[in-house]
């Protein structure tokens, strides 16, 4: 999803090691800044340049000497973070970009790629998002705490009957372990048995309850899904 672009664009620092230090201890120079200014503003124009200097002028100075260490890393992943400097972060993002200021390329996001949904369905869900989470930071921390059950039931709300089974076959499909007539198989299976509100993302997740990883397994062999 384009939300971790951002976040990810976010902690991906710079290994600068001129300029003026912070006065918090950390370690963090104004090249850190100047990294991730660069980075945040050059990720498909998400955010402006200005509110990239924002988040990196807020969030950089205050991360703890071990989260700027990591984050100078190129592969640091947000979660490797401890949860004060990855709040550092969220509150960053939510103090420069609100959440409607992502929306336009959250919406366009979800109208493209293999599992894209019709404008209606993204434009409803977008604004959902917007009402639930505000501020980016929030919406930031649940996509990356593992509650994203939450938004996907926004998603859901939107999604009429045959549009969640749309987007089920696409997931499925873009695993490459189903084709389109297998597809529609497992999903009209498992919408006889689960709730629509629990099988928005399934298709596509990589750790799914056991119940319904058991429900999927079976769906996919009556469908003549090789195992």
């Amino acid at each position: 999803m384009i939300l971790a672009v951002v976040v990810t664009a976010v902690v991906v620092l710079g290994c600068g090691s001129s300029g003026a230090a912070s006065s918090n201890g950390s370690g963090a120079h104004q090249a850190d800044i100047d990294a991730v200014v660069a980075q945040v503003s050059g990720n498909g124009g998400v955010v402006t340049h200005k509110q990239a200097v924002c988040i990196a002028e807020r969030s950089v100075p205050h991360l703890s000497a071990k989260g700027l260490k990591q984050a100078r890393k190129s592969t640091t992943d947000i979660t490797d973070l401890s949860k004060a400097d990855q709040n550092t972060i969220f509150d960053g993002v939510s103090a420069c970009v609100t959440t409607a200021d992502l929306s336009p390329s959250l919406e366009k996001a979800l109208e493209s790629g293999s599992t894209k949904v019709d404008a209606a369905t993204a434009k409803c869900f977008v604004g959902k998002v917007e009402n639930a989470y505000p501020k980016s930071g929030d919406l930031m921390k649940v996509m990356n705490n593992g509650t994203t059950s939450k938004v996907a039931d926004l998603m859901t709300s939107c999604l009429s009957s045959g549009g969640i089974k749309q987007e089920l076959q696409n997931e499925l499909t873009a695993t490459g372990s189903f084709n389109a007539s297998q597809a529609g198989c497992v999903a009209d299976k498992l919408l006889a048995e689960v709730p629509a509100s629990e099988l928005t993302g399934a298709g596509s997740s990589a750790s799914l309850p056991p119940d319904l990883e058991s429900k999927l397994a079976a769906a996919a062999t009556a469908c003549g899904v090789p195992s």
